[in-house]
């Protein structure tokens, strides 16, 4: 279907018997209220990196409740997009599996992240791991120093 984001031949689609997963590409929440309205979709699949956020997943989910329909995050991230889709994960039926991006870095930037297929999140503040301090120093491409009211900051 192109583009992909037309709701609306997505809906034709699914009235004439396909079943359709879609949604990965969906900018904001509100973007998934003309899918639900539409019925677009028997599975909307929200990327937090690009709904919104956790918040914004979040009211994904329950807008997704009325109208029956499966909600199953979309996650090809590595780092915080991965962990932020985890905890999305671990707040949905036990049925629903987390997709992840099995792909091989030359460094590992988050050291302490589980590699098992099945783990337990971390209880630490935020997303619950850090990132390798070394690591973003070797692959950062530039720093500038900013001064905001007399603090320093680098970005």
């Amino acid at each position: 279907m192109w583009p992909p984001d037309d709701y609306q031949r997505l809906a034709q689609l699914k009235r004439v018997g396909m079943p359709l997963a879609a949604g990965e590409n969906v900018d904001g929440d509100w973007g998934f209220i003309n899918w639900l309205e539409n019925g677009a979709v028997d599975v909307a699949q929200p990327s937090v990196a690009k709904v919104g956020g956790i918040s914004a997943a979040l009211r994904v989910f329950a807008a997704a409740q009325p109208y029956r329909v499966r909600v199953v995050p979309h996650c090809f991230y590595h780092g915080a997009g991965m962990l932020a889709t985890a905890h999305l994960v671990a707040h949905l039926p036990d049925d629903v599996k987390m997709e992840v991006p099995w792909i091989a870095f030359e460094a590992a930037l988050y050291p302490d992240l589980p590699r098992d297929v099945v783990f337990t999140l971390s209880s630490r503040p935020g997303l619950g791991y850090a990132p390798d301090e070394d690591v973003l120093r070797h692959y950062r491409l530039s720093l500038t120093t900013i001064t905001l009211n007399g603090a320093r900051r680098h970005v």
